[in-house]
Parts: C-alpha cells; structure tokens; sequence
C-alpha cells in the first residue's frame, strides 16, 4: 500500500525520503540518539495488522513516536501542515506544538496547526509514548507534491530541529546539541529511543 498517491507521488516512498534525511542528519549530529525507522511495508487495513503495527511500535521501547504523512484531499487547492496528537497526552501535545513550530519556520508554508486526534488513531491512542503524527502537504496539491518531493532535506532538518527542540523543553539534551561534535545529554539522563513511522 503505498498510501496517498497524488501528482505522480507515493506517500510511503516521500515519507520515507524524510525518515532516512532524519535519520541521517541524527548521524552527523553525533548525539548518541538512537532513532528506529518502522517502515510500513503494507498498510494496515485491517483490525490484526493495525493491533500488529502497535504492537511492534511499543516493543521498540522508544522514547518518542513521530509518525511522518503527507496529506491528501479531494480539494486539490487544500495545502499547509499540521500535526496531530493524542488528545489524552500532554507530552504528545508539546511534542506536536515543536514539530509543528519548527515546520511552518519553512517560509511561505501555511500553518493547519496542531490538531487533538478524535479519530482515535491506533498510532497515536494506543502507544505507550509521547507520540505525533505529522502531514508536511498534501500530496493532492501538485504545487506542495512537487515542493515536498523536492525539498525533503529541508522538511528533515526541521523535523530534527522540532525533536531536539522537544528534548531541550523535557531537560533531556542541553540547546548546545546543535553545534556540539559530541553528544550534549544532561547528567543522569537516559539518552533517548526515537521511533520514526
């Protein structure tokens, strides 16, 4: 299941362009970070693939769930980014507020805002940590495909940006990680697992 499909796009292959930026960019970072990517092979569309996808998410352990999405309407004027979060979690709202600042810093990108899920997304109501689940476009506009599809290193880097953001807030890494050539955790910390899907 390759998810969306707009303009010439797969959601899967663009979102997963942005995972491996993530994770790449954690790399030249050096910060000791440990960051998952939970590749989606097939979407779950049914009751025991979803059961088996949280499953899978809550054994990894992570201390943090991003779930990256490029959105999709059938208005293919609908354009900007949001990111929602599980209405019972208040980590999950702070950590949707600082991927969504970091976002919408991209200049001319309308801001949807951070959203509470009422749709009780399995990947957001039934994980075990601090989650969020982020649309960085549409998919079906074919002016925002083509910028997402090309500036994905830009949309990585403020992913990045968003989550250290997070960590700095919850006292887990000190602001120096930015410029540091070696990892920055504060004293006694547990260096954080994060989960990309």
């Amino acid at each position: 299941d390759p998810g969306a499909v707009g303009n010439g796009f797969k959601e899967a292959i663009e979102a997963r362009t942005i995972a491996d930026l993530v994770k790449i960019k954690f790399d030249e970072l050096n910060t000791d970070i440990e960051l998952k990517i939970l590749q989606q092979n097939k979407g779950p569309t049914s009751k025991s693939q979803l059961n088996n996808l949280v499953t899978d998410i809550n054994n990894t352990n992570a201390d943090l769930l991003l779930s990256i999405h490029l959105n999709s309407s059938t208005n293919s004027s609908a354009k900007g980014i949001e990111t929602i979060y599980s209405f019972v979690s208040r980590k999950g709202s702070m950590f949707a507020q600082c991927i969504q600042n970091s976002l919408t810093e991209i200049p001319d990108k309308l801001d949807r805002g951070i959203k509470s899920d009422q749709r009780g997304l399995a990947v957001l109501k039934r994980t075990k940590m601090p989650a969020c689940l982020t649309e960085v476009g549409f998919i079906s506009n074919k002016e925002e495909a083509n910028w997402i599809h090309n500036n994905s290193k830009l949309i990585a880097e403020k992913l990045v940006r968003g989550i250290i953001n997070y960590l700095v807030n919850q006292k887990v890494l000190t602001e120096a990680v930015l410029g540091a050539s070696e990892s920055t955790f504060n004293d006694n910390i547990k260096i954080p697992k994060i989960e990309l899907i």
